[in-house]
């Protein structure tokens, strides 16, 4: 039996050590690499993680994240934030707004989704001053626009979905998550066409209707079709 215990003690002795030594060389790693005189996107991106995934704030944050208390998350990103103000800590932070936003708008709590989804795009306007965006603020428009038809702000709503639109053939083009986007399409059209439903546009709304068919719109699309078209 002693022998039993000392084995274990000598297992959890050399477990630490090779711990220890193991966070030892990645501390060396990532000094080194602070270290370099000239650092890529990716040096940069990985030291910054680094240091947030050693944060005592931003490992509760991204544990509250994981259970989808956001509210809880956003407050120990925000402090991680404080302590740390590095660009991968605020992708995090805003990340969990978006999330937070879906959220809301599954729970049916429309204006505060409007809200958190509003937040989420000025930030992505700001980090890609100049660019365009990509496939992400897409998705968060048409999400924004389904909460503002939810609402009946149908005219708001179809300016979300055009711009939803835009962005996703844009990436389409430049073949930017083109596969997700491309099953995303034909639920824009569709919700637009049924915006316009409701001002009366039907010329519009058929339009919708079939260009969401054309791009492989489901079947609820050609009941569209029969009940506004036909």
């Amino acid at each position: 039996m002693k022998t039993r215990y000392l084995f274990y003690f000598i297992f959890i002795f050399v477990c630490n050590i090779h711990s220890q030594s193991k966070k030892n060389v990645l501390d060396d790693y990532y000094e080194k690499l602070r270290l370099k005189t000239e650092k890529t996107e990716v040096d940069k991106m990985m030291i910054e993680s680094y240091d947030a995934s050693k944060n005592e704030n931003f490992k509760k944050a991204t544990q509250f994240y994981e259970i989808r208390d956001f509210d809880m998350a956003l407050k120990y990103y925000s402090a991680a934030l404080n302590e740390l103000n590095n660009d991968f800590v605020i992708d995090r932070y805003y990340g969990c707004i978006n999330s937070r936003g879906i959220y809301y708008s599954q729970t049916m709590n429309y204006n505060q989704a409007i809200q958190d989804f509003t937040k989420y795009l000025n930030y992505m306007f700001r980090k890609y001053y100049g660019q365009e965006l990509g496939p992400i603020a897409a998705e968060v428009y048409y999400n924004r626009g389904n909460c503002y038809a939810n609402l009946k702000n149908y005219n708001i709503a179809i300016i979300d979905y055009n711009e939803a639109i835009r962005i996703s053939i844009n990436c389409i083009n430049i073949d930017n998550n083109k596969d997700i986007l491309k099953k995303q399409l034909p639920s824009i059209y569709n919700n637009r066409g049924i915006c316009y439903t409701k001002m009366d546009d039907y010329q519009s709304a058929c339009r919708d209707f079939q260009l969401s068919l054309d791009n492989g719109g489901s079947e609820f699309t050609r009941m569209n079709i029969t009940k506004y078209c036909q």
